[in-house]
């Protein structure tokens, strides 16, 4: 639910649709149809407006709304909502004996709380000033009345101190709802006094009408609006209207995962269906992920669209949380932005929650909630910790080269060993395998490598040790040049 603030509370900027029944009082005088509308004004005269409930053609000389307030229990909306000063919702109720012409709202309106059952008597008498009256209901969908309605959305954020909406349902008139899955709206608050409103002129259509927004990110100098398979900037002036609206030129690259998207750096980084990328400065978006595409262009059962990410800002690293439809086949990417390194965690399966708790990274797999342990604990279970290197070639793929020896480095003072497999020739096959055992002292270690002639080598570090991880700091590799010249060369 979207959440607002007014100064001195905080409350649901909704409210529901009121579930009701009708009592006649018996007589005849004419004939009405009635509709219920829930109303909250905040300390802001903020107005919230609920749907409508309607009951069309009733003869009476006047009749009785009962409306269920146990609709508010449980459901996250408080009865009173918000009891500080007595500020109570209220109900209006509004007459018509030709809803074309529209509604009169019967006075005074009723104050609505408690539990159980509410009933509202209105009088013929009430009926009758209604509809002499010049209180219409249409008054109330006007922004320049309704001061700070904002339609519904799937997105926000804010962009140089205004609300924005993406994808979002304006309600245009009483029960008449408009999608405009394909725009996005902003608050003004020079019109209709001191508060924020969302007047219809306040929209803008972003790309083809055929592709919904995905998401919505505003950085300092532009609004980024994302498509599945597009990236758009948007900067200036909105409150005068003087701003531009531009295609990134992302060629196919688009955010598929609203919550994938995140701050780094100063850009907005998020998930599209090839890999991680980064929109910044009005620029074509950048590749982060390059390194480990294979993991998103070649998996099956990766949900994507329910991707979450979360920024530790004090290690300096960003996590990406991809649920499986196998929730032990999951995965968190993470990225050191300091050192520019990934590491992909397998198996923690985060679809309860992913989020930052008091700067520390706090999971739940939906019945249990989990905080990270940096330390070498594996909790009685040994953990497999696996680091690939790319595919080393020196430049020169069609070089043969014999790799004689393998040296790591490590600043850790415990005892540990160290699995390396040897992968020859874009071959994803063992072709080596050794053991590096570390002392309990910092230093470095090698192994030699049985000599064989090959265009290019992959390193596979691991370690399945109870209580143990990798923890080298660098590593390094000799090897000989057995061809003296670029095939096909001079």
């Amino acid at each position: 639910h979207m959440m607002k603030f007014d100064g001195v509370r905080y409350y649901r900027a909704s409210m529901p649709k009121p579930v009701a029944s009708l009592g006649l009082n018996g007589g005849s005088n004419a004939t009405v149809f009635i509709k219920v509308i829930y109303e909250f004004t905040d300390f802001q005269a903020n107005v919230v407006l609920g749907e409508d409930w309607t009951y069309d053609g009733v003869v009476t000389t006047g009749f009785t709304v009962y409306l269920d307030m146990d609709q508010y229990s449980g459901g996250g909306f408080p009865e009173t909502y918000g009891t500080y000063g007595n500020i109570y919702p209220q109900a209006i109720i509004a007459v018509s004996q030709n809803p074309t012409f529209g509604y009169s709202i019967i006075t005074p309106r009723s104050f609505i709380g408690g539990t159980g059952t509410l009933a509202i008597s209105v009088t013929s008498a009430q009926i009758t000033a209604a509809l002499s009256s010049n209180d219409l209901l249409s008054d109330i969908y006007d922004y320049t009345v309704r001061k700070g309605l904002p339609p519904k959305a799937k997105y926000l954020d804010f962009y140089n101190g205004l609300m924005v909406l993406g994808n979002f349902k304006e309600q245009v008139g009483s029960g008449t709802d408009k999608l405009n899955v394909n725009a996005i709206t902003w608050s003004d608050l020079t019109t209709g006094g001191s508060v924020e409103v969302f007047p219809s002129l306040n929209q803008q259509e972003v790309g083809k009408s055929t592709n919904v927004i995905t998401g919505i990110f505003g950085e300092s100098d532009n609004l980024v609006v994302f498509k599945n398979r597009n990236v758009f900037y948007l900067s200036g002036d909105l409150v005068n209207g003087n701003y531009r609206l531009r295609d990134s030129l992302s060629e196919g690259i688009g955010c598929v995962a609203h919550q994938s998207i995140i701050k780094v750096d100063g850009g907005a980084v998020f998930l599209s269906e090839k890999g991680i990328y980064m929109a910044k400065d009005g620029y074509k978006p950048i590749e982060f992920s390059d390194i480990i595409e294979p993991l998103f262009t070649e998996s099956n059962d990766l949900l994507f669209s329910k991707a979450v990410s979360v920024l530790d800002r004090l290690n300096e690293k960003m996590l990406l949380f991809i649920p499986s439809s196998t929730p032990a086949d999951s995965v968190v990417v993470q990225y050191d932005y300091y050192h520019k390194q990934w590491f992909v965690f397998k198996g923690i399966d985060a679809s309860g929650g992913f989020t930052m708790y008091q700067d520390e990274l706090t999971h739940s797999d939906g019945t249990k909630v989990f905080l990270r342990n940096e330390a070498r604990n594996d909790d009685g279970v040994a953990i497999s910790a696996i680091y690939s290197t790319a595919w080393l070639n020196l430049g020169k793929p069609s070089v043969k080269k014999k790799f004689t020896n393998f040296l790591a480095f490590s600043l850790d003072q415990s005892a540990w060993t160290l699995n390396v497999n040897i992968e020859r020739d874009w071959q994803a096959t063992t072709d080596t395998t050794g053991v590096i055992t570390f002392p309990s002292a910092v230093g470095s270690e090698d192994i030699g490598i049985p000599a064989k002639q090959c265009h290019s080598m992959r390193i596979i570090l691991s370690n399945d040790v109870l209580d143990e991880n990798i923890m080298i700091n660098g590593y390094e590799y000799e090897y000989a040049e057995t061809q003296s010249r670029f095939k096909g060369g001079d």
